[in-house]
């Protein structure tokens, strides 16, 4: 496994009056996306997507790490941490 040379998760989305951030876990900005009154919908589904990359890399690891030793018993480990990024990155969990 590389070494993570991204901002470490967990990331969360903050919607203000002009725009979108995704912040660190201690505030820190990662990313702004501005917002307009047409995209503000699309602002916050690309927001909750790009504050749910540290899990959906960390998922993929798991799973690379899992085929590679060919271990079907982590099967429901690996459905639930896929779940769990996949809520997030939909917002199926706010």
């Amino acid at each position: 496994m590389s070494e993570t040379k991204h901002t470490p998760g967990p990331w969360q989305k903050k919607r203000n009056i002009s725009s979108v951030a995704v912040l660190d876990n201690s505030g820190g900005l990662v990313a702004r996306l501005p917002a307009t009154e047409w995209d503000i919908e699309k602002q916050d589904d690309n927001a909750r997507l790009i504050a749910a990359a540290p899990e959906l890399l960390e998922v993929l690891r798991y799973i690379e790490g899992v085929a590679l030793a060919n271990e079907p018993r982590d099967l429901p480990t690996i459905a639930a941490k896929a779940r769990a990024a996949i809520d997030k990155a939909t917002g199926e969990t706010e």
